[in-house]
């Protein structure tokens, strides 16, 4: 193992990814509160994710902190600081799509709740996906591939349910435009999850291969 001498460091970066997993599950069932019209639920959920957020960045300043002052795994500080850095953005994307739920109270019709509700599962298979990567990037780096193709593949999955929603959703002619345009808009920041995993995974892509050279 190439962390096996900092081993208080990788317990951080797991309570941190810990942060990260939770807020993916999270999002599923707050997604679909939202859906159900579960108004107090949904905004429970969102303080919870919120709370999470908080965690994950006191957790991600002390690794970087610890990283530097300590000056451990100095050749892989880099690749550590990018990897912890990428995945907080998945976090950060989360609590945007949850916030701007509750602030714009978007209107969604039922018969494109069936759609929304697997967009947002295999948004959190993804997460959790990307998750189990990074761990094993940390224990075990041979198998992070074993992770990574489901990443992908997870990604390419949620390209494909968005893109179905959104054209189903401008094929309905009882929907004003700016109705559409406003379900068009959460569908594709709901996907952008997907995306921001799927960056994670081409980093790790990377770094594993580097450790191999």
């Amino acid at each position: 193992m190439i962390f096996r001498q900092t081993r208080e460091l990788i317990n951080e970066i797991d309570i941190f990814l810990d942060s990260v997993s939770q807020s993916g599950l999270l999002f599923e069932l707050a997604l679909k509160d939202f859906l159900d019209k579960h108004e107090e639920q949904f905004r429970q959920r969102l303080t919870t994710l919120i709370g999470i957020e908080r965690t994950a960045d006191l957790y991600k300043r002390s690794t970087e902190n610890d990283l530097f002052t300590k000056s451990l795994i100095p050749e892989q500080r880099g690749d550590v600081l990018k990897i912890i850095e990428q995945t907080d953005n998945i976090i950060d994307t989360i609590k945007e799509v949850l916030v701007n739920l509750d602030i714009e109270k978007p209107d969604f019709p039922q018969k494109f709740k069936a759609q929304y509700l697997e967009l947002g599962a295999i948004c959190a298979k993804s997460v959790e996906s990307t998750v189990n990567a990074c761990r094993m990037y940390f224990k075990h780096p041979v198998s992070v591939k074993e992770h990574l193709h489901k990443v992908f593949f997870y990604e390419k999955e949620a390209d494909k349910i968005s893109d179905s929603l959104k054209r189903n959703i401008f094929n309905e002619p009882r929907l004003e435009l700016s109705q559409k345009m406003h379900l068009r808009y959460f569908a594709a920041r709901i996907g952008l999850i997907t995306d921001k995993a799927e960056e994670t995974a081409d980093m790790l892509t990377i770094f594993v291969i580097k450790q191999n050279i």
